[in-house]
């Protein structure tokens, strides 16, 4: 492809791994030829890195969403929190009506 000048390409590729565990990853080096001038270029990345290969199942666990987990905590915590809150209402409500009843009386 073509470039104009002061665009920038980048490409990316995904492998699927056949071996799990840090792997370095060292600078990739691109040689390019410009359109006006026939000399080639050669550049490279800055920055070699140690990047982690993880099973697609170790992936899921650790950094997807877990919707089913949280529906299952709400499920369980959810009578945990409104149960003492309702109980503390029917006995204000209770003890409300109790206290007018004293009052119409006195």
């Amino acid at each position: 492809p073509i470039l104009t000048p002061g665009q920038n390409v980048s490409f990316m590729s995904a492998a699927k791994p056949k071996v799990i565990g840090v792997f370095k990853c060292n600078p990739a080096r691109v040689k390019y030829q410009t359109f006006d001038d026939n000399t080639i270029n050669e550049v490279m990345s800055n920055i070699p890195e140690n990047k982690t290969v993880l099973l697609y199942r170790n992936y899921r666990r650790n950094y997807c969403t877990h919707y089913l987990e949280w529906a299952i905590f709400w499920i369980i915590s959810s009578p945990l929190i409104v149960v003492p809150m309702a109980m503390g209402y029917w006995m204000k409500v209770k003890y409300e009506s109790i206290y007018k009843r004293k009052e119409k009386r006195f």
